[in-house]
């Protein structure tokens, strides 16, 4: 089976928030994206959109707002007006208040789903960007001034060569085991439970 080649400036390998938001900074730069992404494009199928949350800094909602798709979002995120940070049972307690820093909100707590629908639609909707979904990474090939990646999509192989890779599939991966490359691990004997919780009164936009 033969296989058809492509190349483009930037390959984002993984469509998560990271690889996903990268590809929505980069529609007007002028660079050829490719993306390499192993679930359809839907986001209650991609796991790194499920009903968890993120916490956005200021920085991050402006950021957005500079793509053009934070208008898109911003009445289905909840904003923090005042952070409040204390230890039971210890002295002293910090607050901190939007006002004081001269900002809108200190920062907003968004659904992952949210995201992952918004920044989903915006990759569809670039013309400039080509998507391949979904697809899955074979092989990597570190060449003198490019890399060159072997994807499988709609059961054919094809290749990708690129002036820069970008693997946005977090630490344990295909591609850093592809690329050989090194991981330090150590267990701290703790784990952490993650869970979506109703309270029982009001957080009056403050986060504690």
């Amino acid at each position: 089976m033969g296989k058809s080649a492509t190349d483009c400036d930037v390959l984002i390998i993984g469509g998560g928030l990271v690889g996903a938001s990268l590809a929505c900074a980069l529609e007007n730069s002028g660079l050829a994206v490719h993306i390499v992404e192993a679930y359809p494009l839907e986001s209650d199928k991609q796991p790194s959109y499920d009903d968890r949350t993120v916490a956005l800094s200021w920085g991050s909602r402006c950021i957005f707002g500079g793509m053009g798709i934070w208008d898109a979002m911003a009445d289905r995120v909840e904003a923090i007006n005042t952070i409040h940070i204390s230890d039971k049972g210890h002295f002293g307690a910090a607050r901190l208040r939007h006002q004081e820093e001269h900002v809108e909100a200190l920062g907003y707590v968004a659904e992952n789903r949210v995201l992952g629908d918004v920044l989903y639609q915006r990759l569809q909707q670039n013309s400039k960007l080509e998507l391949h979904c979904p697809a899955q990474l074979i092989s990597i090939d570190q060449q003198h001034d490019r890399v060159v990646a072997t994807i499988r999509e709609n059961n054919k192989e094809c290749t990708v060569g690129a002036r820069l890779l970008v693997a946005a599939v977090g630490v344990v991966s295909q591609v850093s085991d592809l690329l050989d490359l090194g991981r330090w691990v150590e267990d701290f004997g703790q784990c952490g439970v993650i869970a979506n919780v109703t309270p029982g009164f009001k957080h009056n936009i403050i986060a504690y």
